[in-house]
């Protein structure tokens, strides 16, 4: 069944910005790469990749690494809630109203407790640099602010 035209409109009016917001995610610490090789320091460091790593060892990638790390430590906690949560959701599209308690017996009953984690790994794919990506801006935004401020 196809959704409404409006519900369509909308779904296609955000895949748009969502993508190239992922797209620049992903991009952006290689311009980031670019423009200091190539413009702003030329001679300070001896080609892409040294500027690349030096980059990443000036607290990038270990901020990018605790977010990614915390994301992933959130999903193995939270993930069987969400897997229960899921899953009335689609028992009410079916008709069927279970709550909390009796879905989560009924998934550790008839399918055993690995059943609550299926559907993970594509999460920790999206976690890690998702989460990592968030980190690395909540704490160099925070940073800017606070020097910005004058609290440093």
């Amino acid at each position: 069944m196809a959704p409404h035209p409006l519900i369509q409109a909308i779904i296609d009016f955000s895949a748009g910005p969502i993508g190239g917001t992922a797209c620049v995610l992903k991009g952006q610490p290689f311009d980031t790469a670019k423009v200091k090789k190539m413009q702003t320091f030329p001679t300070l460091y001896r080609g892409f990749i040294h500027c690349f790593t030096s980059i990443f060892q000036a607290g990038i990638l270990p901020l990018m690494f605790s977010g990614g790390f915390g994301g992933a430590c959130f999903w193995l906690t939270v993930y069987p809630i969400d897997c229960v949560k899921s899953r009335i959701q689609v028992y009410s599209f079916a008709g069927r109203q279970e709550g909390f308690m009796k879905t989560f017996m009924g998934v550790i009953r008839t399918e055993g407790f690995t059943a609550l984690y299926s559907g993970l790994t594509p999460t920790m794919i999206r976690t890690l640099p998702a989460n990592g990506a968030f980190f690395l801006a909540y704490e160099l935004s925070r940073k800017f602010m606070m020097d910005t401020a004058g609290y440093r």
